[in-house]
């Protein structure tokens, strides 16, 4: 164990300047991310806007649902949903277009009503009334704003200047709230980008993944030949008092800092060279018949006046076409900081009809969602190893999906395939292997401490975190100061040695 001291103290003393500028540099760019927790801006509503049918409209329901389908050819997704004019059918007919409205009444909504229903979605999140709304755009691409972590798009930016010049960023197809943020928020997450993931240098790939890498090599190799000196170094009492400081605060960080460190690396390299299996993929629905109203005129009619967050056609197993009611969940207004990341579902309950007959159709979500994976996938039912509902998120599933309820279907593939499908609309949601799961641990465990969350909860874990960091700052600092003192008194020698000759 000595012969490692010297070697252990050469490295440490070559990479002290640059691995503390490094460590700086990472630490208190990593504090801006709880700060902007702490001090963004907040939704007032939590569960989508829900709705109810008339009697008419749910006797009705399956011409308009007709109607617009043949109106909006090639729809993958079609559903009625909540909206400021009461229920309407929404038609998708590709993944970045925006949607398409088919009132009750038969009349195709305006063309810009998916605007229109953004202002009124966003108006309903943020407690702001729509006429203090000062521009809609609609977004494509990922940016500084609404960067890549939100992982939906089309989104629609919905500005309101006068309050704060607070954004929200609402997702039409699910009346999501994707994103919500203000200029403070922005700024702080622009320097975040910057300083802590480095984004401005995606663009040179490679450059960037080795520079990068350097840095975070360098603050591994720090951790490591530090904690050897300690274990090399006979434990002695040590008079000066940085140098006492600086041990025993070494002690309590050199494992946090290497965890965060090697998950970084981890992270980088992951997101860099391991393929994204990751997104949104849609389904496609049978193209329907034309058919008049349910032979049981009065059947849907006991679905009428019943709070739903969408009734919605999904593909079925042997070609059949499906109405699937989601009961909506019962809105207990504002949430905790807890339940907003763990989440909660949106629905209490579902039911599937036949869409032809208005008959209650004897499938349930578990075997629709093996169909639908299996459609996904191309794997069989015999290669399923298990399937589960996902009604809260974690690190395999995490909240920024922004859907709950969804279930999980595993396969027994040499990958470890699970794959999560939304049964409102059949989406495939999100899909991860074996890879790309041990990746989500490390970044979960070593880099957020999320293992904390049951124990001190979001709040105090945050606290630590940042106090850890600043910790850290403080020990790189006295260790530089150690190292600039023993650098001016090697100094001295070597000038007084020059005037002794």
């Amino acid at each position: 164990m000595k012969k490692l001291a010297k070697p252990s103290m050469q490295w440490h003393n070559k990479l002290k300047w640059f691995a503390g500028a490094c460590l700086f540099i990472w630490a208190l760019s990593g504090a801006l991310h709880p700060l902007m927790t702490w001090t963004g801006p907040k939704a007032v509503k939590f569960y989508p806007p829900k709705f109810g049918l008339s009697v008419e409209q749910a006797t009705n329901i399956k011409q308009p649902l007709q109607d617009a389908l043949a109106t909006f050819p090639k729809s993958v997704v079609v559903k009625v949903l909540a909206s400021e004019n009461g229920a309407v059918i929404q038609a998708t007919q590709s993944k970045y277009a925006a949607r398409n409205y088919f009132s009750f009444d038969g009349n195709v909504m305006p063309k810009n009503f998916d605007v229109q229903h953004a202002a009124w979605l966003a108006s309903y999140y943020t407690g702001h009334p729509q006429t203090d709304i000062g521009e809609i755009q609609f977004i494509t691409e990922f940016s500084n704003e609404y960067p890549p972590v939100n992982r939906l798009l089309p989104v629609y930016r919905v500005s309101f200047p006068e309050q704060g010049n607070l954004v929200a960023f609402v997702y039409t197809e699910t009346n999501a709230l994707a994103g919500l943020t203000n200029g403070v928020k922005t700024k702080i997450q622009t320097v975040f980008r910057a300083l802590h993931t480095w984004s401005w240098l995606d663009v040179w790939g490679f450059g960037r993944v080795l520079l990068v890498g350097l840095f975070m090599l360098s603050l591994i190799a720090m951790c490591v030949m530090g904690m050897a000196l300690i274990l090399a170094i006979p434990h002695r009492k040590i008079k000066d008092t940085k140098r006492r400081w600086h041990r025993i605060i070494a002690y309590v960080l050199w494992l946090p800092l290497l965890g965060w460190s090697a998950s970084g690396f981890y992270h980088l390299l992951k997101a860099e060279y391991a393929d994204n299996v990751s997104g949104i993929r849609l389904s496609h629905l049978a193209e329907l018949k034309r058919f008049g109203s349910f032979p049981n005129e009065n059947y849907f009619s006991e679905y009428a006046n019943q709070p739903l967050n969408s009734i919605s056609l999904v593909p079925g197993a042997e070609s059949q076409t499906l109405l699937r009611l989601s009961y909506a969940n019962q809105d207990k207004g504002q949430v905790s900081r807890v339940e907003k990341y763990q989440g909660r579902p949106s629905e209490s309950g579902s039911r599937y009809l036949d869409f032809y007959s208005g008959n209650p159709v004897a499938t349930s979500d578990k075997e629709q969602v093996q169909w639908l994976a299996n459609g996904y996938t191309g794997y069989t039912s015999e290669q399923i190893e298990h399937v589960q509902i996902v009604t809260r998120f974690g690190p395999e599933y995490d909240f920024r999906n922004k859907r709950l309820p969804v279930w999980m279907v595993q396969y027994g593939d040499e990958f470890g395939t699970r794959v999560f499908v939304d049964p409102v609309t059949g989406v495939l949601v999100d899909q991860s292997r074996n890879v790309d799961r041990m990746e989500s641990w490390s970044f979960s465990v070593l880099h957020k401490w999320n293992f904390l969350n049951g124990i001190t909860g979001r709040q105090w874990r945050d606290i630590l975190i940042v106090s850890t960091i600043f910790l850290s700052c403080f020990l790189a600092a006295v260790g530089l100061l150690i190292g600039r003192r023993k650098q001016r008194k090697q100094e001295a020698v070597i000038v007084a040695e020059e005037l002794a000759s």
